[in-house]
Formats: structure tokens, C-alpha cells, sequence
């Protein structure tokens, strides 16, 4: 025997029965951050360096020339490339300005001033207390990227 439904389901029971079998907003895992450099080997050599991310892959062309390279912060992943006409992708220093800019949680702000400071990084501002809640400095890179680093105020 079939039972029969009182009233007709509605458009939303229909979406709900759906997302109990196929979800419909997939969870996101994690983000990586995809970032423009005219000169990848400078690039990945001073991020590592400066702004003490951990060195990942790097991948290079038949020619030597670097096409691909990986830094890690965290859980987190900068995936390096190279300016390309094909997809319209350039630093901010061909560009002459910046369209985005990365912030980076760290453990300890100031500490990690302290150490790009001491390596001659392009400081824009030191260290503060931000009404928003977080702690944060903001530098800019070799080519021009705005990377500010913060930690949650306690």
C-alpha cells in the first residue's frame, strides 16, 4: 500500500531531502593562495627566508626556469607562479600596484616583526592593536605584495 501525502511537498522539504543525501555547499578543506612573481627564484628564496615560511616544491621547466613553487605557513600552502600573457597574470610590480592582499596568522606577532625587521623587509607599519581584534604589521615584498601578519588579541 502507498501512502499518501496530506499536502504537496513544498520546493524547500524537496531542497531539504536533497542536502540530507547530496550536500549541496560542500565543505571547504583548506584555501591556497595563488600569487604572481616576475622572478620566482628571488621570490621563493626571500619569502622563505623573510617572512620564515617552510620551503615546499618547487617545479621547473626543461630549461631550468622555475614554473611552479610551494611555501608552507601552517596548515596553509602560497603556491608561487610566474606572470603569464595566456592568463593575464602579472606581479604587482609589473602592474605598478597590488589588487589583493594576504594576511598570515602567526603565533607571535611581534616576534615575527622583529625577525623581517632584522632582515631589511619593507615594513609599512609596526606591530598594533587593531579594533578588530587581531594584532598585526603589514610589509610588502620584492614585488610588491601586501602580506600583513597577525595573531588574535588576548
Amino acid at each position: 500500500m502507498v501512502a499518501r501525502l496530506e499536502e504537496e511537498p513544498t520546493n524547500r522539504d524537496i531542497v531539504s531531502l536533497i542536502q540530507d543525501v547530496v550536500p549541496l555547499h560542500p565543505e571547504i578543506d583548506r584555501n591556497i593562495s595563488i600569487l604572481i612573481y616576475a622572478d620566482l627564484a628571488q621570490a621563493y628564496e626571500y619569502l622563505a627566508a623573510v617572512y620564515q615560511f617552510v620551503p615546499g616544491t618547487v617545479t621547473r621547466d626543461s630549461e631550468d626556469v622555475i614554473q611552479h613553487a610551494v611555501l608552507h605557513a601552517g596548515h596553509n600552502e602560497f603556491w608561487l607562479h610566474p606572470e603569464s600573457q595566456t592568463f593575464n597574470l602579472a606581479s604587482p610590480q609589473t602592474l605598478g600596484g597590488s589588487t589583493a592582499t594576504t594576511a598570515v596568522l602567526v603565533d607571535d606577532v611581534d616576534a615575527h616583526y622583529q625577525h623581517a625587521a632584522a632582515t631589511g623587509a619593507d615594513i609599512r607599519y609596526e606591530p598594533i592593536d587593531q579594533p578588530y581584534g587581531f594584532r598585526e604589521y603589514s610589509v610588502v615584498d620584492l614585488e610588491g605584495h601586501l602580506w600583513s601578519f597577525i595573531q588574535p588579541v588576548k
